[in-house]
């Protein structure tokens, strides 16, 4: 978006808001509920793909190398050391809901 935030100021954005709900809940589990363009930059992160990675696959263009979809859920073990992803774009909740 012209004049909006960069794919760079927005894996910040993603990883100080995530590395301060770990340190303002260290033994806690958070949920936080976000949109896709937030979680797919975390994720990113978590998996350590560079965001100059991230520019060259085409990511502004849609590319992304996994799926967000609505409503799915992600996790994301954020103990000691680097975070993992422990399930991603898990939507087995909404089995039997419909379409």
């Amino acid at each position: 978006m012209p004049g909006g935030e960069t794919v760079a100021e927005l894996r910040e954005r993603a990883t100080s808001v995530a590395q301060r709900m770990v340190d303002q809940h260290p033994d806690a589990e958070v949920v936080m509920v976000t949109h896709g363009g937030w979680l797919s930059n975390f994720v990113w992160h978590v998996l350590e793909f560079t965001a100059d990675l991230q520019l060259a696959k085409g990511y502004q263009r849609g590319w992304q190398p996994f799926v967000i979809d609505n409503c799915s859920l992600t996790v994301v073990e954020c103990g000691e050391g680097r975070p993992v992803l422990k399930a991603l774009n898990d939507t087995s909740h909404l089995d039997g809901l419909g379409t």
